[in-house]
C-alpha cells in the first residue's frame, strides 16, 4: 500500500502501563527554562549516540519534570542519511514537544516500550515532512492530580503523522490540513479535529469533529463498539472491511461515507451519507420505542441496513446502489429506489407528482406497504405480504400475498403462474382495489377463494389490457381488453360481470355457471369444461363463438352469436342464432348441437356444420349460406341452403321456404319430400335425386 495511504501503525505491539500511578509520583520542582534540543544523526540513529547539538546525548534530554524540552529533527545542519532515530535503552522522557521538517522521519523507542510524556504537549510536523511514524508510546500527565493534561498535533497538509499509542488523563487535538494515524489510544478526555483528517484504527472515549474523521476497522478482527460520542460539523468515514458500532451519542452533523465494511448508529444524525465503496453498508438500530426521521441524502454504491424494532422514516432523495436491508422493525421510504431484502416491514411512499418511480425487487418474508397517491413499479414483492394503501403498484413478478385498496398491476412480461391470495385491505370490503394484468405474457392466478370464509377474495375488479390473464377461481367483475380465461375446475356461479373489448376463454374441467349477460366486445372460446349460460343472451350477441374438442356451450335460454366454429358440443335449450355477418367468409363447426333449441343462419357468411347433430327444432336460414353434412329435421331456407353428404343419403321432410337449395358432397342425395321452396334447385357434386320436382334447376353433376 502507498505510503500516503496507509495507517502504518496498525499491527504494531500495544503496551499499556498505569500512568496514574507515574502521575502520582511525580512532585513539584521548580520550572527548569526551557531547553531546546536539535537532532544530527548523520548516519547515527541511536539516540544514546552523540547525534544532538553540541554533542549532548539523551541522558541529558527529556528529564524535566515540568517538560519544557523542545526536541527538533531536521532543523539543522545537514539532512539525516535516512530520517531515522531510534533509542536502544527503555527510559522515558518528558517534552514539551516534537518538531519535523525537511524529511520524512521514523521514531523508533525500543520496540514501542519506551514513553515520550506531555503535559501540554505539541508535535509539529512541516510540510516539508511528507511522513512520521512515531514508535514511542506517548503519555499525557499533569503534576498535579486531579488536573488533566494535552496533546496538540499540528501537520501541515499534504504530510502526515503516525502515532503507535497514545494514553493518559488528558486530550488529544489534531490541527493543521494534513493527516494523523492513531493505532490504539485511551486517553481520557476526548479527541479534537479541528484541522484535516484523523484517521483511527482503533476507536476509544468521545470525538468532536471539526474537520473529517476517519474509523478505519479492519475487517477479519470483528466488530468494534464506540461507546463515547461523536459530536461536531464536520465529516466522518467509516473504511475498512471490519463493524463499527456506535453506541453512544452520535450527534455531528456533517456527511458520512462508509467506503468499506459496516457503520452502525443508533440514530442518524449526519446531513449526507456516501456508501462509497462496493461491500460499504450503513447500519441504523433502533430500539422499539424510537421513531426516527433521517432528512439527509444517502449515495453511494454500498447498502443499508435497518435493524432493531424501532421506526425509521427516510425522506431524502436517496440514490445508493447497493440495496437496502430491514432486519427488523420498520422502514418508510419515501423515495424508493433500488432493491429492498425485507425481513420487518417496508412502506414505499410515491406521492403523485411525476410520472411515477421505477424501483427494483422486494424479497424476503416481510411486510410491504405501498402508499401515497403515485405509481411505484417494482421487479417483485418477495415472499411476505404487500398491502397497496394508495396509489398504483406495479410489480413485474408477483409473489407472496396482496392485500389491495387501491391499484394493483401485475406487468408480466413472460408466462407466470401466481399462487398467492389476492385480499381487500378492508375485512368488510370497504374501498376495495383494482387489479389490472398488463404486459405480452400469460399470467395464471391459481389461488382458491372461499367467498364464505376468511380467504374472501379482493372485490374492485380485474382489468385486462395486455397479453392473457388465466384465472383458476372466477370472482367479481372483470375487464377484458386483451384476453381473459376462466379455468375452474369445480362449479363456480358467476353472478358478476364480464366487459370491455377484449376476448373470453372458459377452459379447466368445471362448470362455469353465468347467470348475467356478459358485454364484452371479443371472441369467446370454450376449451374445457361447460359454459352454462343461464339466461338470454348471457354471451354477448356480437361475439365469434368457437367450442373445442373439450368444451361444451350449454345454453339454458336464446343466443345469438356472429360465428360458430370448433369441434365440441353445444346443448341447446332456446334457440341459436348464427349471424355469419356479410363478408363470404365461412367458419366451419364439426362438433355435436343437441337438444330442444332451433338453429337460425343470419348474416351474409358461411356456416358449415359438419357433425352430426341431433337437436330437434327447426334449421332456418335467413342470410348467408349454411351448409349441413348430415341434414336432419326440418329445414327452412330464406337464403341458401346446402347439403352436403359424403355418403347416400335419403331426406324426405320437407323444406320450405323462399331462398334456394343446393346439393354439393361426393354422396348421393334423394329428396323424397315435397319442398315448396321457391327458390332454385343446384346440383353441384355428388347426385341429386328429387322424388318431387319444382321450381327451376341448375346442374353440374349428376341431376
Amino acid at each position: 500500500m502507498p505510503r500516503s495511504h496507509r495507517a502504518p501503525l496498525c499491527g504494531r505491539r500495544s503496551h499499556v502501563i498505569a500512568l496514574a500511578a507515574v502521575a502520582a509520583s511525580l512532585v513539584a520542582v521548580p520550572k527548569a527554562e526551557a531547553a531546546d534540543y536539535y537532532w544530527k544523526g548523520g548516519t547515527y540513529d541511536n539516540w544514546g549516540q552523540y547525534a544532538w547539538n553540541d554533542g549532548i546525548t539523551a541522558d541529558l534530554i527529556g528529564q524535566n519534570a515540568f517538560y519544557t524540552d523542545d526536541l527538533y529533527f531536521g532543523y539543522s545542519g545537514p539532512l539525516d542519511a535516512n530520517g531515522l532515530t531510534h533509542i536502544d535503552y527503555l527510559r522515558d522522557f518528558n517534552l514539551s514537544s516534537l518538531n519535523f521538517a525537511n524529511q520524512s522521519w521514523e521514531l523508533n523507542g525500543d520496540n514501542g516500550d519506551a514513553y515520550l510524556y506531555f503535559q501540554h504537549g505539541d508535535i509539529n510536523v512541516l510540510a516539508t515532512s511528507p511522513s512520521v511514524d512515531i514508535f514511542y508510546r506517548i503519555g499525557m500527565l499533569y503534576n498535579y492530580l486531579g488536573s488533566t493534561a494535552s496533546l496538540t498535533t499540528t501537520v501541515a497538509t499534504g504530510s502526515q503523522l503516525s502515532l503507535f499509542q497514545v494514553d493518559g488523563n488528558g486530550s488529544l487535538n489534531k490541527n493543521g490540513g494534513g493527516t494523523l494515524f492513531l493505532n490504539t489510544h485511551n486517553y481520557s478526555q476526548g479527541t479534537f479535529i479541528n484541522g484535516g483528517l484523523l484517521v483511527d484504527s482503533n476507536p476509544y472515549g468521545n470525538y468532536t469533529i471539526n474537520s473529517a474523521l476517519e474509523f478505519a476497522i479492519m475487517g477479519g478482527g470483528g466488530a468494534q463498539t464506540l461507546a463515547g460520542s461523536v459530536a461536531g460539523a464536520g465529516t466522518l468515514t467509516k473504511s475498512g472491511g471490519g463493524t463499527l458500532n456506535l453506541t453512544g451519542s452520535v450527534g455531528y452533523t456533517g456527511d458520512t461515507t462508509i467506503s468499506d465494511g459496516r457503520l452502525v448508529l443508533q440514530l442518524p444524525y449526519s446531513r449526507n451519507i456516501n456508501l462509497a465503496g462496493f461491500y460499504g453498508s450503513l447500519e441504523t438500530t433502533l430500539t422499539q420505542t424510537q421513531n426516527v426521521t433521517y432528512s439527509g441524502r444517502m449515495t453511494g454504491v454500498g447498502y443499508y441496513v435497518k435493524s432493531g424494532a424501532g421506526s425509521m422514516t427516510l425522506t431524502g432523495p436517496n440514490d445508493y446502489t447497493g440495496g437496502t436491508v430491514i432486519e427488523a422493525g420498520t422502514l418508510v421510504d419515501q423515495h424508493p429506489h433500488g432493491d429492498y431484502r425485507n425481513s420487518g416491514n417496508l412502506t414505499l411512499n410515491v406521492d403523485g407528482t411525476g410520472n411515477g418511480v421505477t424501483a427494483g425487487s422486494v424479497s424476503g418474508s416481510g411486510s410491504t406497504f405501498k402508499t401515497g397517491a403515485g405509481t411505484l413499479t417494482l421487479t417483485s414483492t418477495g415472499t411476505g405480504s404487500t398491502t397497496v394503501n394508495g396509489g398504483r403498484l406495479i410489480v413485474q413478478n408477483p409473489s407472496g400475498t396482496y392485500n389491495n385498496s387501491a391499484a394493483l398491476e401485475f406487468r408480466t412480461a413472460t408466462d407466470q403462474t401466481f399462487a398467492g391470495g389476492i385480499l381487500n385491505v378492508n375485512v368488510f370490503d370497504l374501498s376495495p382495489g383494482t387489479l389490472t394484468k398488463s404486459g405480452s405474457g400469460t399470467l395464471t392466478l391459481s389461488a382458491q377463494y372461499d367467498p364464505n370464509g376468511l380467504s374472501k377474495p379482493y372485490t374492485g375488479g380485474t382489468i385486462v389490457n395486455e397479453g392473457r390473464l388465466i384465472e383458476q377461481s372466477p370472482h367479481g367483475n372483470y375487464v377484458t381488453n386483451a384476453e381473459l380465461e376462466f379455468a375452474n375446475a369445480g362449479t363456480v356461479q358467476f353472478t358478476s360481470q364480464v366487459s370491455g373489448t377484449g376476448n373470453f376463454t372458459k377452459s379447466g374441467a368445471g362448470t362455469l355457471a353465468l347467470l348475467s349477460p356478459l358485454t364484452y366486445g371479443g371472441k369467446t372460446t370454450i376449451n374445457g369444461g361447460t359454459l352454462l349460460a343461464l339466461g338470454t343472451n348471457i354471451l354477448p350477441a356480437t361475439t365469434a363463438l368457437t367450442v373445442n374438442a373439450n368444451g361444451t356451450l350449454n345454453m339454458g335460454g336464446a343466443q345469438t352469436v356472429t360465428t360458430l366454429a370448433g369441434t365440441g358440443k353445444i346443448l341447446m335449450g332456446g334457440p341459436l342464432t348464427v349471424n355469419g355477418g356479410t363478408g363470404s367468409a365461412g367458419t366451419v363447426f364439426s362438433g355435436v348441437i343437441s337438444g330442444a333449441g332451433s338453429l337460425t343462419k343470419t348474416g351474409g357468411g358461411v356456416l358449415d356444420l359438419q357433425g352430426v347433430n341431433t337437436y330437434t327444432g327447426t334449421t332456418t336460414v335467413n342470410g348467408g349460406i349454411l351448409a349441413d353434412a348430415n341434414p336432419h329435421g326440418t329445414y327452412v331456407t330464406n337464403a341458401a341452403l346446402w347439403f352436403a353428404p359424403a355418403t347416400d343419403l335419403d331426406y324426405a321432410t320437407p323444406i320450405t321456404g323462399t331462398g334456394s337449395f343446393t346439393k354439393s358432397g361426393a354422396g348421393t342425395l334423394t329428396l323424397s319430400g315435397v319442398n315448396t321452396y321457391s327458390g332454385s334447385t343446384t346440383a353441384l357434386l355428388g347426385r341429386l335425386i328429387e322424388m318431387n320436382p319444382h321450381g327451376r334447376y341448375v346442374t353440374s353433376a349428376a341431376l
